[in-house]
Order: C-alpha cells, then sequence, then structure tokens
C-alpha cells in the first residue's frame, strides 16, 4: 500500500511540473521577427538591428532641450495610442498605462528624459505581461490557475520582444533622434569550488 501511495504522489507532482512548464511556455510563447515587425508597424530591418537582450531604449538628440524632447515624446505616445498614466513636465518623468499591443501582450513604459551638455536623452524602458487570452490558455491548459504580474521586457524574439519593440517604435517618432540600447548584462557562471580552473 505505502507504494502505491508513493507512486502517486510523485505521478502528482509530475503532472503538475510538467503543467506548470506548457503554462510558462504559453505566456512567453514563440515569435519571428515578422511577427515583431507586424505588431509594432516597424521595418524587419529595424528588428533585425535591435541587439538581442537590450533592456532600454535612449533617444539622444542634439541642441535640444529636455522640455523640447519631454514634449515630442508625450506626443509619440498619444499618437501611438498609449494612455498617459503618469507624468511630471517638471522632472521630466513619464509613465504609460498597460497596453495591448498585440499577441495578447501588455505592454507600458517608463520614460526619463535627462538634459545633457549638447543636448538631451530619453530613455524608455519597457515592462510586460501576459494578457487575459494568454493567461486563460495557460490556464486552460494546465489546468491551474495562472497569473500573472508586470515584469520588465527586454529584447527577445517573444512576447518580451514584441512589448520592447513598441517602445523602440515610439522612440523612432522623435524627429532626429539617435537611438542607441542599453544591453541586459549576463552574469558571469559561479565557481563552487575556487580550486578548480
Amino acid at each position: 500500500m505505502p507504494t502505491i501511495i508513493y507512486y502517486y504522489t510523485q505521478t502528482k507532482k509530475l503532472k503538475l511540473l510538467l503543467a506548470f512548464i506548457i503554462s510558462a511556455s504559453m505566456l512567453i510563447s514563440c515569435a519571428s521577427n515578422q511577427t515583431l515587425s507586424d505588431t509594432s508597424g516597424l521595418p524587419i530591418e529595424v528588428i533585425e538591428n535591435i541587439p538581442l537582450g537590450a533592456k532600454s531604449i535612449l533617444i539622444n538628440k542634439e541642441n535640444v532641450s529636455a522640455d523640447s524632447l519631454y514634449e515630442e515624446i508625450y506626443f509619440a505616445l498619444l499618437k501611438r495610442n498609449h494612455r498617459i498614466f503618469k507624468d511630471d513636465k517638471q522632472r521630466h518623468y513619464l509613465t504609460t498605462e498597460g497596453k495591448d499591443v498585440g499577441q495578447s501582450t501588455l505592454q507600458r513604459m517608463t520614460i526619463f528624459i535627462n538634459e545633457k551638455e549638447n543636448g538631451s536623452e530619453g530613455k524608455i524602458t519597457v515592462e510586460w505581461k501576459p494578457g487575459m487570452e494568454a493567461t486563460t490558455f495557460a490556464s486552460g491548459m494546465s489546468g491551474l490557475q495562472v497569473n500573472s504580474d508586470w515584469g520588465q521586457a527586454y529584447y527577445a524574439i517573444d512576447r518580451l520582444g514584441i512589448a520592447f519593440a513598441e517602445g523602440v517604435a515610439v522612440a523612432r517618432e522623435v524627429n532626429n533622434g539617435v537611438i542607441t540600447y542599453e544591453i541586459k548584462q549576463v552574469k558571469p557562471p559561479v565557481k563552487i569550488n575556487p580550486q578548480i580552473p
């Protein structure tokens, strides 16, 4: 009898683990450069030139005040149908509400504009979470209640990339802005035994 109970317990744990893996893969999902281009409206060439692991978008504009860049980014957000959640023109700070940017992917942004010696720089950080369709589907497939929360989006060919590409699309609305990226730093593996090379 104890063997049957042990087998049942191990089978149940295995089913839960499998359900979790299926849910996680459904929430992140696969995409392609074409999907990212279609959802963001960016040309495929722009998508292909975003470095994998980019974690924020920098917009540099010469001979422009922080106030002017703030206004231009504010207008770009409205043009792309983003709703402003909080804004502070004095501090050059904006946040957007969550918006479905395609493929059941919600996206929101935090934008900070900093005046520099020769102009201004805007920094866009992007957050994402799976939309209702994705979480409902993952819950149905796994048999578990799947909840999601906001997390930082970095550029990858998946839902995170869909959210990140929308941030790039906003940045590209800035006339004569030079776009660069901050790259997510990958931590080197930790050596457990330093004596072993």
